[in-house]
């Protein structure tokens, strides 16, 4: 019988534990030519009858470069075969994992369908397993895109079961950050921050900087809300300082994109222009066109406070044409909005109006007319 298979499997072994060694520092991440190398590996493995349990292996390791990555797409494809394949041997708990993993992907590429449906079967995997606290941990995942959706009541309790159960894992913290955005969007600011200090306490001492600083940068948006425009600061700079130390560029180029907010609303429109343009030259090397959306849509709201209409009115458009891609129709219509409202300052009052009118139809009837 050829040794074929054994010496193959051997060689992939080989040639991704240097890879692998580098992932067990928290804060690593991949350098592009490991990324490469370690891409073209999976494909040979996944591919291969004999190698393909050793790609799932090394994806099961390989969850902080998802979280980390600013190029989540180019894992996908990888998943997808790994839970395609363990799914047909019959490997339930790998399948459950890498599907929670292609889930979160998923959500980082504004794929919110193909996130939940993930999502959803990881969930379900896990409970066929008894394992409710993997099964938990993703009915909080579950329960945020139901949030992204505006389904805020179905997210709250989604959330709360499986606060449930993990009432004494961790984890748990997850659920009081989904609780406290939903608390958030519903204008409770204070209930938010309250979910926010129950998250942050979870995390301190995790020894994670990345997920400290993300659950550092929850309290600057309700913080901005009640006019504490000091601590909404103070907090996006720890997490800067934080996010700057481990490399995570997708998450600074967010709390940049928060800070120039706070610095807006501040009336520091100059700050909040220099905080916008960091953002924009992180993001443009990245796959972020959500993030893109937002942050032209705010690049257009100051513009047009320094009465740069010209400026404004382009940020706008480039902010609506990335919003039409994605579900999240109420972006949409409130960047429909602010270019209406340039129009009217404008003196442009049938722009406006077609504008206006653009933004009730996809309040109505989702993406509306393409007109702007």
């Amino acid at each position: 019988m050829s040794s074929y298979p054994k010496i193959f499997r051997r060689l992939i072994a080989q040639s991704t534990q240097s890879t692998l060694d580098q992932l067990h520092n928290k804060g690593a991440i991949l350098d592009a030519v490991r990324r490469e190398h370690l891409l073209h590996t999976l494909d040979f493995a996944l591919k291969q009858g004999d190698a393909w349990e050793e790609g799932c292996q090394i994806l099961l390791r390989l969850e902080p470069e998802f979280r980390r990555t600013s190029m989540p797409s180019q894992w996908v494809s990888s998943l997808t075969l790994a839970v395609k394949q363990a799914a047909q041997s019959n490997q339930i708990e790998t399948a459950a994992t890498l599907s929670f993993s292609l889930g979160y992907l998923f959500q980082r590429l504004n794929d919110l369908k193909n996130a939940f449906s993930n999502f959803e079967v990881s969930a379900k995997l896990f409970e066929s397993l008894d394992m409710p606290l993997e099964q938990a941990n993703a009915m909080n995942r579950i329960a945020f895109i139901l949030r992204l959706r505006g389904d805020l009541a179905q997210a709250e309790e989604t959330a709360q079961l499986a606060l449930q159960y993990l009432a004494t894992d961790e984890r748990r913290e997850f659920s009081h950050f989904v609780l406290g955005m939903i608390a958030h969007d519903r204008g409770a600011y204070t209930e938010a921050l309250a979910a926010f200090r129950q998250s942050l306490t979870l995390v301190e001492t995790s020894e994670d900087p990345l997920l400290h600083g993300q659950r550092l940068r929850n309290f600057g948006p309700p913080h901005h809300e009640l006019g504490q425009f000091g601590k909404a600061i103070d907090c996006y700079k720890q997490s800067i300082a934080l996010f700057t130390s481990i490399g995570a560029t997708h998450e600074l180029a967010l709390t940049k994109m928060n800070l120039g907010n706070t610095y807006s609303e501040n009336s520091n429109f100059n700050d909040a222009l220099i905080a916008y343009a960091e953002a924009e030259s992180i993001l443009l090397q990245s796959q972020e066109r959500l993030q893109q959306a937002q942050l032209y849509t705010n690049i257009g709201i100051v513009q047009r406070k320094l009465g740069n209409n010209q400026l404004a009115e382009h940020s706008f458009r480039k902010g609506i044409k990335l919003w039409r891609e994605f579900e999240n129709n109420r972006s949409l219509a409130n960047a429909l909005d602010e270019l209406a409202v340039l129009y009217t300052a404008s003196g442009k009052l049938e722009e406006a109006q077609q504008t206006i009118e653009q933004a009730e139809a996809v309040r109505k009837n989702g993406t509306g007319p393409n007109c702007v």
